[in-house]
């Protein structure tokens, strides 16, 4: 195992600690996904909702995406954050 392995599966531990049960079948590359969301967005919530793919408009809950389609849909949110950010600065 390497390190940056190590180091994602510590990564993992510490932020599914306590809710493991509910997001172990997503695996691992999802779950990395998930854990690199920001501070403020509530896992929970954000795995049990369905978001909109950007690139084909479809509707899906985490369950049924993609990894590609999951990091779709944390570009399109970051990118919605950055814009609403810049829009109260100014």
């Amino acid at each position: 195992m390497t390190p940056r392995h190590a180091q994602q599966f510590v990564q993992l531990v510490d932020e599914f600690k306590v809710n493991a049960k509910s997001v172990a079948h997503l695996g691992i590359a999802k779950l990395l996904q998930i854990a690199q969301l920001p501070s403020d967005v509530d896992r929970s919530d954000f795995v049990s909702e369905t978001h909109t793919i950007p690139s084909t408009g479809a509707t899906k809950t985490v369950d049924e995406m993609t990894v590609r389609e999951l990091r779709e849909v944390k570009s399109a949110l970051k990118a919605e954050r950055e814009a609403r950010e810049k829009a109260e600065a100014d």
